[in-house]
């Protein structure tokens, strides 16, 4: 099955770390590009819950996705890892096909996080039988949508591929928020994952 990411990744936790670290950043990036990151989550939606989803949860479940989840803290990794493990399954992901802002990128590069295990909100997994059918759905609703892989039954592995690089995934413990804020609104994880 095709797996989709909705809208773009690590949008919250890029406007919170433009806030916070707007000093630093303008010292590097023309101040126009950190105010922008610094705006992305002004009209994002609260997070959901499951009575109410974001509307691309709700579109993917309406047409028929075999999953469907908003994710938000421990970043878009962590969302493929948990989504496989729900799933029974292994997946293969393109890393460049996952839909990232180029100010995420910068913010990130300059303060030495991780974008792929950065809080974000507003944006969800989706796995559908037909990626270009749920893509055109999305779209329709105004919702950027990409396919960044597949699910696969062969075996559990959660592959990451960049070019000729194949990589694992890694079950998430802190978002990167905590990392480099060292907030407890940012949280730790501590449960136990069986992989």
């Amino acid at each position: 099955m095709d797996i989709i990411i909705s809208k773009y990744i690590g949008i919250r936790g890029t406007a919170i770390l433009a806030r916070e670290r707007y000093s630093e950043l303008i010292s590097r990036y023309p101040e126009w590009l950190i105010d922008e990151a610094s705006c992305f989550d002004e009209n994002l939606p609260e997070a959901s819950n499951d009575l109410e989803p974001i509307e691309d949860v709700r579109i993917a479940l309406e047409n028929g996705a075999a999953y469907a989840k908003e994710y938000t803290e421990f970043g878009i990794f962590e969302a493929l890892f948990q989504m496989a493990k729900t799933l029974k399954c292994g997946i293969r992901v393109n890393i460049k096909d996952i839909p990232i802002k180029q100010e995420t990128v910068e913010v990130c590069e300059f303060l030495g996080v991780n974008p792929y295990a950065l809080f974000s909100g507003s944006s969800a997994v989706i796995v559908t039988e037909d990626g270009a059918r749920m893509i055109s759905l999305l779209e329709e609703n105004g919702i950027l949508g990409r396919i960044v892989g597949y699910t696969t039954k062969e075996d559990n592995d959660k592959i990451v591929i960049n070019d000729e690089e194949r990589g694992f995934l890694q079950h998430i413990r802190k978002d990167e928020l905590k990392n480099i804020l060292g907030r407890r609104d940012y949280h730790e994880r501590t449960d136990s994952i069986n992989c």
